[in-house]
């Protein structure tokens, strides 16, 4: 699998242009770990040695803000436009009410250490302090205990809406403010939700829950779940940094973007930077078309801005999707697919919509072809199409 996602990414490397995505030099020697666009053009950028930097033109120039602190940054949060939250090493918790000018220390108690924060609002705050779930629901003057939580991967929607990902265990929701956990899903893996009912988790392919995690869609995707990093911008698209280590030197250079599109299917994208020096940490969105990476190359701080539009299929990707005709559906004893070009090489595979795969093949030098199904149980499955350059899914159902 790693073997075949190594080659993959190297021939999107050639075949998606970088240009997508403008490197910018924000001029501070330390690595970034988080970044939050509050608008397009007003963002901020939180990493190593306290560092705090904001633009208010869009990546053009940055100034950096005293924190009072050298600890590491990890984890920035503005759930309005003026005030924002910070956590780091060390104990460390920031607050701004003045979008990010000016930063004043706040903690939930003695020699915590933060391991996550979500912020529902301005005031009501989740913190993980030494594996205890704390809450505030006055900006983090006030905390209380709420409990110990075994996961360091949390997110609330609510006051008693939230979920979280544990190691051993994986998804769980709560209720009741965090007091009682409820087992959703056995996979560990990255997750995020919209709001109370739609999440998503991507786990050797993306899945959607419009039922609060209670069950998920497998809507397609064969890049495993090595992902640093998980970002949902809305109902039809998900953004990864994938993790995997091909060339020994532990760096993150991968962005999955996954999609479904207007018809149905599903498609991912793949953008490859082929530099052993560069990291990637977090992504964030603004809108639809300008989101921002933070990261380093070469130890030095690095923001990655995207404003062209990579969130929206290219015409040359739309015209080869649109080419791609699979009949008849729902199909009873044979699926025929009508490439619209001959490919040197092509995979094919049927998943349902867990993501158990029930057919895989292999075909070369084809432009049509047909899958037998007569001994397929009846349902919805995921037909997987993937080429030297493009990934096509689609759901099927099977009489």
């Amino acid at each position: 699998m790693r073997t075949h996602l190594f080659l993959l990414l190297m021939i999107f490397s050639f075949t998606l242009s970088k240009a997508q995505w403008v490197e910018i030099a924000p001029g501070v020697d330390n690595a970034l770990y988080d970044i939050y666009a509050i608008t397009p053009d007003i963002v901020v950028a939180v990493g190593d040695n306290g560092t705090i930097i904001k633009t208010i033109d869009g990546g053009e120039t940055w100034q950096q803000k005293e924190s009072g602190t050298s600890n590491r940054l990890t984890k920035l949060q503005f759930p309005t436009s003026d005030i924002g939250y910070i956590i780091g090493g060390g104990g460390i918790f920031l607050k701004t009410i003045d979008s990010g000018e000016t930063w004043f220390s706040i903690t939930a108690g003695p020699d915590c250490f933060y391991q996550d924060m979500s912020c529902v609002d301005e005031n009501l705050i989740f913190v993980i302090c030494n594996g205890i779930l704390m809450k505030s629901t006055d900006g983090g003057e006030n905390w209380n205990e709420i409990g110990s939580i075994p996961g360091n991967n949390f997110q609330f929607l609510s006051d008693e809406i939230g979920f979280m990902m544990t190691l051993s265990q994986g998804l769980f929701r709560t209720e009741n403010g965090g007091e009682d956990w409820i087992k959703l899903d056995i996979y560990y893996t990255l997750f995020q939700f919209l709001d109370e009912n739609v999440g998503f988790l991507y786990s050797a392919g993306l899945a959607k829950s419009i039922d609060g995690g209670y069950n998920f869609e497998f809507l397609g995707g064969e890049f495993g779940d090595w992902f640093s990093y998980f970002y949902v911008e809305n109902e039809n698209r998900t953004w990864g940094i994938l993790e995997p280590i091909f060339d020994g030197d532990g760096t993150t250079r991968g962005i999955l973007k996954s999609e479904i599109l207007t018809d149905g299917s599903y498609a991912e994208e793949v953008c490859f930077d082929n530099d052993n020096t560069v990291e990637m940490y977090s992504i964030h969105f603004a809108n639809e078309n300008t989101g921002y990476i933070a990261g380093y190359n070469y130890a030095k701080g690095i923001v990655w801005k995207n404003s062209t539009g990579i969130n929206t299929m290219s015409t040359a990707e739309q015209v080869e999707t649109a080419k791609i005709k699979v009949y008849p559906n729902p199909a009873s004893d044979v699926l025929n697919i009508d490439l619209g070009k001959t490919f040197t090489e092509i995979k094919v595979s049927l998943s349902d919509v867990s993501g158990k795969q029930f057919i895989s093949e292999t075909h070369k030098q084809k432009d049509k072809l047909s899958i037998h199904t007569q001994t397929l149980p009846k349902g919805v499955y995921v037909l997987s199409i993937q080429t030297s350059q493009h990934m096509f899914n689609k759901k099927i159902i099977i009489n």
